[in-house]
């Protein structure tokens, strides 16, 4: 089992260029999401581009998408696109990419790559 930090790449595969803002949480320490605090916002991503950042060893990250967010903002405050998170297992892993995908009918969605 893996125990140090975790290498993440966010890829953008979405063709919207009004893209919402694209943020983390982990919700380890917290009773709820409700209570958990954004950990990272990522920058501007342009579509087909990726950004890639570590992160301490955690359990699960949840990603969402807001319209207004800023690090060490509470779930709670942030001005969310929707109420949906993406659940990302990082049990065992040492890295894992992750894309956001538009298909238009469905909207925004994020799935693992590896």
């Amino acid at each position: 089992m893996y125990h140090g930090d975790v290498k993440i790449t966010y890829v953008n595969r979405s063709m919207n260029k009004d893209l919402p803002k694209i943020f983390i949480f982990d919700a380890d320490d917290y009773p709820s999401h409700d209570d958990a605090v954004v950990s990272k916002v990522m920058p501007d991503v342009k579509s087909k581009s990726s950004h890639t950042f570590e992160i301490p060893k955690k359990s699960k990250i949840y990603w969402g998408m807001a319209s207004k967010v800023k690090e060490g903002q509470p779930i709670n405050e942030v001005k969310l696109h929707n109420d949906k998170f993406f659940e990302h297992n990082l049990e065992g892993v040492s890295k894992s990419t992750v894309a956001l995908n538009d298909d238009g009918k469905k909207g925004y969605q994020f799935h693992i790559e590896d």
